[in-house]
């Protein structure tokens, strides 16, 4: 019965670390993983704790730091939208205040925040309030 509590565990590390990508928990798994093989040849309970404990801890202090590294170097990736930052586009229609403006195929929701933008007249996406592209002629 005690190998439920280890598979919970276990099952807790490796669904943590998951959700969150911070590869902390999942040396603890691995401690998981040996209390379980312990309990399967009959150890104590107290002997399959300790080694849960060393195991997680041990594993934590040599691989987290290398899998924190190499997490870092994964390039982020830039949402859609901020990809559009400082790139010039054509007014289609007179730009007053705010407007919907087609880019790429797909509607968004601008705002002027300069002087009124002619039909033909260029413009610049100079901000991103929330999902709305704050944009001012050039």
């Amino acid at each position: 019965m005690v190998y439920a509590v280890w598979i919970v565990i276990l099952l807790a590390a490796v669904l943590i670390d998951l959700f969150t990508s911070n590869m902390l928990f999942v040396w603890f798994g691995a401690g998981a993983v040996l209390a379980i093989i312990l309990n399967v040849f009959e150890f104590s309970i107290g002997i399959q704790t300790v080694a849960f404990a060393l195991t997680g801890s041990i594993l934590t202090l040599v691989f987290y730091p290398i899998f924190k590294k190499k997490l870092k170097e994964i390039p982020k990736t830039i949402p859609r939208e901020e990809q559009f930052l400082g790139k010039t586009f054509v007014a289609e229609d007179d730009i007053i205040d705010k407007t919907q403006i087609m880019i790429d195929g797909t509607y968004w929701s601008a705002e002027n925040s300069g002087d009124v933008i002619k039909k033909g007249q260029q413009y610049k996406i100079v901000e991103i309030k929330g999902i709305k592209l704050i944009i001012k002629g050039i």
